[in-house]
C-alpha cells in the first residue's frame, strides 16, 4: 500500500465515523417554512380546465422516531394568479364559456425517508403523504364567444373538498446540526372524483430540536 493510500484510508474512516456521530440523531422534532409553486388543473365538478398557476406557502411539522425516517404534517395554500378556462357551461339558461380562479390548499400527513448523511454534503429524500385538498373557486364568470362576461349571470364563490396524494423527491443539506435548507419537486394528485395531476416545487428552511 502506497503512502497516499495509508493516509487516505484512515482519513475516510474518520470522516465517516465523525459523520455518524454528528448527524445520526434520533427523535428530532422540527418545523419548516416553505415558499411553494404549484401548477394544477382547475377542477370543477369532475371536469378539468386549463392549468392554474399558483404561488403560495407551506408550514410543516417533522418528527424523526428513527434515524432518517420522519413523520410529516404539512399545511399549504396556493393563491391563484390567473383565470382558468373550464369549458362550455349553462347557468341561468345562458350558454357560454365558464371561467374561474382556483386557490388550492393541502393538508397532508405522511412519511419522509432520507439518505444517511455521514460524510456526504447533501441528503436525498423521498416523501409520500395523503390528505385533503381544498379547492377555492372565486371570480366565477360565464363569458360569450367574444370573451364578454354575462352581467346578468352572478356566480358565487365555491369551496370543494377532495382527497389527495402528494409525493416528492428532495435534496437538502444541514447548515448546522439544527438548520436544514432544501428544495423538493412535488407531484400532486387530487381525486375530484377522478384523478387530476399537478406539479409543484417547494423550497424549505427547517429548524430542528432534539428530544
Amino acid at each position: 500500500m502506497g503512502d497516499g493510500m495509508r493516509i487516505a484510508v484512515p482519513m475516510l474512516v474518520l470522516l465517516m465515523l465523525a459523520g455518524r456521530q454528528a448527524h445520526a440523531f434520533k427523535r428530532e422534532l422540527g418545523f419548516s417554512i416553505e415558499p411553494t409553486f404549484v401548477a394544477m388543473p382547475a377542477v370543477q365538478t369532475g371536469a378539468a380546465g386549463t392549468l392554474s398557476f399558483a404561488p403560495g406557502a407551506a408550514f410543516a411539522l417533522e418528527y424523526y422516531p428513527l434515524n432518517y425516517l420522519s413523520a410529516v404534517l404539512r399545511l399549504s395554500y396556493q393563491f391563484p394568479i390567473a383565470d382558468s378556462r373550464i369549458g362550455n357551461a349553462t347557468f341561468s339558461n345562458r350558454d357560454g364559456i365558464y371561467w374561474l380562479r382556483q386557490g388550492i390548499g393541502f393538508a397532508t400527513l405522511g412519511l419522509r425517508i432520507a439518505t444517511p448523511q455521514y460524510w456526504l454534503p447533501v441528503t436525498f429524500s423521498l416523501s409520500a403523504q395523503g390528505g385533503l385538498a381544498v379547492l377555492v373557486h372565486t371570480e366565477r364568470e360565464l363569458r360569450n364567444d367574444a370573451d364578454i362576461v354575462y352581467s346578468n349571470v352572478k356566480l358565487e364563490p365555491q369551496v370543494q373538498f377532495a382527497p389527495c396524494i402528494v409525493a416528492g423527491v428532495g435534496i437538502s443539506f444541514r447548515v448546522t446540526d439544527q438548520v436544514r435548507l432544501g428544495i423538493e419537486p412535488t407531484l400532486h394528485v387530487v381525486f375530484a372524483p377522478q384523478a387530476f395531476i399537478g406539479m409543484g416545487l417547494a423550497a424549505s428552511l427547517a429548524f430542528f430540536f432534539f428530544t
